[in-house]
């Protein structure tokens, strides 16, 4: 496993969403706006991509948490089994992408964005676990469903059920950090 730096957590633009306590996932506003604006683009169907960033430790609390820098979009798919399906397929070309279009940066997610219509994204489906424990294997990789604003992205985790529940995703902080340093 890669063996994260320590670092303070971002100063954030506005107060968290989609969690309580400290954010997992920091996401800079311009990223933020892309994501959002690559939901929209069609009316029924979501959009589905990877996130790339870095992790970091947070030297008050000792957990980790992503940076996220960029994405590198995938497809618009009419739900999480397609783009589950998407990324068996496409895994090497967007593995490419990511090394050709952020050198340096890590795989730190994925993620779903929906349109402003009233579709929706179920994180807690088995499709997203199952997408995430199929491809995003580190304890700090992060699903991010991405809504239109006002309410905003939240960040999912894998994390481990009630007990004999089995694993699950559950849900997080995301903050918003002011831009200036997205790739």
């Amino acid at each position: 496993m890669i063996e994260p730096l320590t670092r303070a957590r971002p100063p954030l633009a506005r107060p968290a969403t989609g969690g309580a306590g400290l954010p997992v996932a920091y996401i800079f506003r311009d990223v933020l706006a892309e994501i959002q604006f690559n939901g929209q683009y069609h009316a029924r169907q979501m959009a589905g991509g990877l996130l790339v960033g870095n992790h970091y430790q947070c030297p008050d609390s000792g957990r980790p948490y992503v940076e996220v820098e960029g994405f590198v979009a995938g497809v618009h798919v009419e739900g999480l089994a397609d783009l589950l399906r998407y990324f068996r397929v496409q895994w090497k070309s967007a593995g490419l992408a990511l090394r050709y279009n952020f050198p340096g940066a890590e795989l730190v997610g994925w993620f779903a964005a929906v349109p402003p219509n009233g579709a929706t994204v179920d994180p807690s489906a088995q499709d997203a676990l199952l997408l995430h424990q199929t491809f995003f294997s580190h304890p700090w990789q992060v699903a991010l469903s991405v809504a239109p604003e006002p309410e905003g992205p939240a960040a999912f985790v894998a994390g481990r059920g009630a007990e004999g529940a089995g694993p699950t995703l559950a849900a997080a902080g995301v903050g918003l950090i002011q831009s200036g340093r997205a790739r």
